[in-house]
């Protein structure tokens, strides 16, 4: 038979609890959030940031990294025409413009 613990916790009081203390034996914080005791504006002010801050960093990213189209071809000025004005002839063929 298991020994009746309820007189032990009745005075205790930290029946289910948890309870840390400092080396100097003052009572610590229980929550094992860092950011805990902020405010919540603060906290949602905070996450409203490092969430923008998060899509500017994948939007250049995703700019950094896209295809880029080739750079066209530079035409002469004294390059000869199409007569539809859309080629220009290059010594050997007809290129686009």
């Amino acid at each position: 038979m298991a020994p009746d613990l309820s007189l032990a916790i009745a005075t205790c009081g930290t029946a289910g609890t948890a309870t840390s203390q400092t080396a100097t034996g003052g009572g610590g914080s229980t929550s094992l959030l860092p950011l805990s005791g902020l405010p919540l504006d603060v906290l949602a002010t905070a996450a409203g940031f490092l969430t923008i801050a998060g899509i500017g960093v994948a939007v250049l990213v995703a700019l950094a990294t896209r295809p880029r189209r080739p750079a066209p071809a530079l035409i002469p000025i004294d390059a000869r025409l199409s007569p539809d004005g859309h080629y220009w002839w290059d010594g050997t063929a007809w290129r686009l413009r």
